[in-house]
């Protein structure tokens, strides 16, 4: 009889196929997002799972959809994967919105935001996010970064009874960050008027070039100009008219503007203006209502309170103020200066008041000499041109006053020995001088003269763009 055993090692192979269905482990049943935590600029998370699609057997996925505000952001940011027990190791990188296939368990990823050119590097990151087998864990992140936009627009007023006309495209626009030297640094961003430029949250000064075809440019400079986090929106419309009366003079020095130290005089035409009562009188930058007539007017920059012999000073005559009408006027004061600037710190704490400063001509005796500078306690410090020695006494709490010396420091127009010291340490050491990139170069004087219904505006002043008037050299007082 024969026999019907069946052979015994195709049986075995059998077996494990047949208790596990012949496809791998089970996909998960209770699927869950789990309970990440953001940090840093990852303010949100929200999570759910969705059935994974076209998944390798023994994986699941992880998908994370980022958002700033109320913006998607994914391709502007870089993600990395971490196991969560080991966020220094690196399992993949990718962006936002881009799919990861993962064994089962916890994951960390470090997100690096990068807004602009100009706004980037923000950093956050997520724990304790989960990956099921079997499904796709959705994650919505919810990013507040440092970093806002500013838009500036412009426009002219040509005529009162109709809407003013936008200038954006004649307006070149130059953004520093506030503390910057406009002089040495270059513009953290620059470019046409008009549109939002998105930068890192702080605070910014503006110039503004307006060039009309024909007519000699006009600049604004705009301080203090603050952007917010989170995309915060700083919006700030100008008029570049004048007012329909009253005189502006803007006040410059080798195009800096300094309105804040500078007042106008109105004097008589002749006057003594050392001596003379003024007419009327006012800030740089501001409007000044005065009689029509002829005025010598005296315009008088002071650098700061503890240097008035470095005053700038010029003299404006026949200056004509219409019937009718404003005059906007801007000029340059043309006065070469450099800046000693000092920070002294003691174990972080300032200690300017304990710090002398004497600034000698260089060659000059420091004891018998006349000093340039002579001033306890330490700041901005305005100097003329030159080359000196300049000499620093520190007087800490407890000790001997302390002695440094900084011999043949190169200071020309524009120039800027900046210095943060710490008394605690025995020797002093100099950083180089700060110089502008070129030679520093006035603005170019305008006049502008609106407003007025009849001729008397147009005889008592030159028209836009005119050169200014021959006898604008000042005159001995």
């Amino acid at each position: 009889m024969r026999s019907s055993r069946i052979p015994l090692l195709p049986l075995l192979l059998c077996l494990p196929l047949a208790a596990c269905g012949g496809k791998g482990p089970k996909k998960a049943e209770n699927a869950d997002p789990g309970a990440p935590l953001g940090e840093g600029i990852v303010q949100e998370v929200r999570g759910a799972v969705e059935e994974g699609k076209d998944l390798p057997e023994g994986k699941g996925a992880l998908l994370l959809d980022i958002f700033h505000t109320d913006r998607a952001v994914n391709q502007k940011v870089k993600v990395s994967i971490h196991p969560d027990g080991d966020p220094g190791a690196v399992l993949a990188r990718g962006e936002g919105n881009q799919e990861f296939q993962l064994d089962p368990g916890l994951y960390r990823a470090s997100l690096t935001y990068n807004e602009s050119d100009l706004a980037q590097g923000f950093e956050g990151k997520v724990a304790a996010m989960k990956v099921n087998l079997g499904w796709t864990t959705r994650y919505h992140l919810g990013l507040n970064a440092p970093v806002g936009q500013i838009r500036m627009r412009f426009h002219r007023s040509v005529d009162p009874s109709q809407p003013p006309t936008p200038v954006n495209d004649k307006v070149q626009l130059s953004i520093w960050k506030d503390g910057d030297e406009p002089d040495i640094v270059t513009p953290f961003w620059e470019g046409p008027a008009g549109d939002f430029v998105s930068l890192p949250a702080g605070t910014y000064d503006a110039r503004a070039t307006y060039s009309e075809p024909g007519e000699l440019p006009t600049v604004e400079w705009f301080h203090d100009l603050v952007v917010a986090g989170g995309m915060a929106k700083t919006e700030r419309d100008v008029d570049l008219e004048v007012d329909t009366s009253g005189v502006r003079i803007d006040v410059f020095n080798y195009s800096r503007d300094v309105n804040p130290r500078t007042t106008i005089y109105f004097f008589n035409p002749g006057a003594n203006v050392q001596a003379a009562v003024a007419k009327a009188s006012g800030k740089a930058g501001e409007v000044i209502k005065v009689d029509p007539g002829t005025y010598d007017v005296l315009v008088t920059y002071q650098p700061s309170d503890d240097t008035p012999e470095l005053r700038g000073e010029k003299l404006l005559e026949d200056f004509q103020v219409p019937e009718r009408g404003g005059v906007r006027r801007q000029i340059d004061l043309e006065k070469p200066l450099a800046v000693a600037r000092l920070k002294i710190t003691d174990s972080g704490q300032d200690a300017g008041e304990r710090t002398d400063i004497r600034v000698m001509r260089t060659g000059a005796d420091p004891d018998a000499g006349t000093a340039v500078l002579d001033q306890v306690g330490v700041g901005e410090h305005f100097i003329p041109v030159g080359t000196y020695d300049i000499y620093l006494t520190y007087r800490p709490v407890d000790g001997a006053p302390r002695k440094h010396a900084f011999q043949k420091v190169e200071l020309g127009n524009g120039f800027v020995w900046a210095q943060t010291f710490e008394g605690t340490v025995e020797k002093w050491e100099a950083l180089p001088v700060r110089r502008p990139p070129e030679p520093l170069q006035p603005i170019t004087s305008l006049q502008i003269v609106t407003g007025g219904d009849d001729d008397s505006a147009e005889e008592a002043s030159p028209a836009e763009g005119a050169s200014p008037a021959p006898k604008e050299e000042p005159k001995k007082p």
